[in-house]
């Protein structure tokens, strides 16, 4: 179970425009965590489903980025964080998942659902 790695496939499927791609790959780690959980051998699973979730209700249109920040800096998810600086990893990760919902008219309230240079 790789967070960095997950993280990482959302974030280039959503570049690419391929969004099923990434809701796909939600998907499966949730249902990847559901198994871990069951054994009762994870203690930072319960953080990491909320992360996962708060992503996948945000391409779904129901969820806010306020909620992703605020599950990126949950004490949980450090260990995984250690090397890098959580803000900017945060912003940047936020700024990737604004940038699609843009371009791609992902379904976001905040957006106009066009392009950006489209009249």
């Amino acid at each position: 179970m790789d967070l960095i790695g997950d993280l990482d496939i959302i974030k280039s499927a959503l570049l690419m425009g391929d969004v099923e791609d990434a809701l796909w790959k939600i998907r499966s780690s949730l249902k990847r965590l559901a198994r871990r959980e069951h054994t009762g051998r994870c203690g930072f699973c319960s953080a990491y489903r909320d992360l996962l979730e708060s992503i996948d209700n945000y391409l779904r249109g129901t969820g806010s980025p306020i909620v992703i920040r605020n599950n990126f800096h949950r004490p949980e998810l450090q260990t995984f964080f250690s090397e890098v600086n959580t803000d900017k990893l945060t912003d940047t990760y936020l700024f990737y998942l604004e940038y699609a919902s843009d371009r791609y008219a992902i379904a976001y309230p905040e957006f106009d659902q066009k392009r950006c240079d489209d009249l």
